[in-house]
């Protein structure tokens, strides 16, 4: 079952990744091999630069921000009392909804033409953008969509992992005088480093496997500003033909996200010694 699961679509993508497979070729010279050719020619082209640029801070965006209102809400749920698994259950309305509704819903918000956002904007005198059609704003307004949908799964698991903490550490630190802030720091933020770092692994994966959401959005991207490396690929595949290529920037991304999970496990096995 894994084997024909994950085992082996892995070997027939890296066995088309080291060919030149094109749509475009007469049958009888697709598949013939060529090495590393392909990961050559990504690695000089400029699409493909600003492919992991876009991908970069598309990650280093929605990560940070729902990191940081991820933690906020948490710390705000676990003081919440009355109404507390009311607030869960509405909290994550947005990242039960399909990304394909996600998308479709903010496209009607953000668009430049007839879009309830510009709308309350022109009421209230104030200039209109086009959110998805300009190349400075649209990073910014896909990352904020992101944002709105994953903030919630994050506060959820800052959450749990609040309600881990002994509040006899609490208790102590008040009878040693600290204020509010200083039991942040010194209680809460230690106690939660594994759960942190847990976060991030699962969001910066998740922000590898992003496509649908941006797709339905801006598609490739006005001039390419959301062209993350899913994009990229599907364009590559797809619009272009060019399978093998395709293929190659698959392993790339695939290369590129287990790096950063092994670093973070690593970093995870380190707390959790200490702790």
């Amino acid at each position: 079952m894994v084997a024909g699961v994950l085992i082996f679509p892995s070997l027939f993508n890296f066995n088309l990744a080291i060919r030149s497979w094109s749509w475009f070729d007469p049958p009888s010279q697709r598949g013939h091999f060529v090495g590393l050719s392909n990961f050559s020619y990504l690695l000089s082209n400029t699409r493909f630069q600003n492919s992991i640029f876009v991908t970069s801070a598309f990650m280093t965006i929605t990560v940070s921000g729902e990191f940081f209102l991820g933690l906020c809400l948490g710390v705000l749920l676990n003081e919440v009392v009355v109404g507390r698994r009311f607030f869960r259950t509405v909290s994550l309305i947005p990242m039960m909804i399909a990304a394909i509704i996600v998308g479709l819903q903010w496209t009607y918000l953000l668009s430049s033409s007839f879009g309830v956002i510009n709308h309350i904007f022109s009421k209230l005198l104030m200039p209109t953008y086009g959110w998805l059609s300009e190349p400075r704003l649209a990073l910014l307004s896909v990352a904020a969509v992101d944002i709105w949908t994953y903030t919630p799964f994050v506060a959820l698991i800052i959450l749990g992992g609040l309600q881990t903490i002994p509040q006899e550490l609490y208790e102590v630190a008040q009878l040693d005088g600290a204020s509010s802030f200083q039991q942040f720091i010194n209680v809460t933020v230690p106690f939660l480093k594994p759960t942190f770092i847990l976060v991030l692994l699962i969001r910066i994966i998740n922000v590898f496997k992003t496509f649908d959401l941006i797709y339905i959005l801006t598609g490739e991207g006005p001039a390419g500003s959301t062209e993350i490396l899913g994009l990229y690929a599907y364009r590559m595949a797809f619009s272009q033909g060019e399978f093998g290529i395709a293929a190659a920037v698959a392993i790339i991304t695939l290369l590129m996200a287990v790096a950063i999970g092994i670093f973070l496990l690593n970093i995870i096995k380190t707390e959790v010694k200490v702790i």
